[in-house]
């Protein structure tokens, strides 16, 4: 896998350099930062979603398993929710934490 720095030009984004390492590529990252305070930098890699995305798709994931998991049918108001809610919520909540651990999973690999 390669990581790309990329940077924000008048054609939108461009890669200024590729580096095998993602320690690599945050170190570059944060030079080109401290440098060039007035333009954004990122790092993608290739067919994968930018860290910025993914930082915001695990908070949304973690977030779904904070609201979703309820840990009895008494923390929710049975005049508004019956139990075919709760079996909602809580797949939601199974489903977005199977899913935080692939990601985990994957980003050691």
């Amino acid at each position: 896998m390669r990581y790309h720095v990329q940077t924000t030009t008048d054609k939108g984004w461009q890669t200024y350099e590729s580096f095998k390492t993602k320690g690599e590529a945050i170190a570059h990252k944060e030079e080109w930062e401290d440098e060039f305070p007035e333009v954004d930098v990122r790092i993608v890699t290739e067919g994968r979603l930018t860290e910025d995305l993914m930082s915001e798709v695990v908070k949304w994931l973690e977030d779904e398993v904070r609201t979703n998991n309820k840990f009895t049918y008494d923390d929710y108001n049975s005049e508004v929710v019956d139990d075919l809610d709760v079996y909602l919520c809580r797949g939601r909540a199974e489903c977005a934490e199977s899913l935080l651990n692939q990601i985990k999973k994957w980003s050691e690999e």
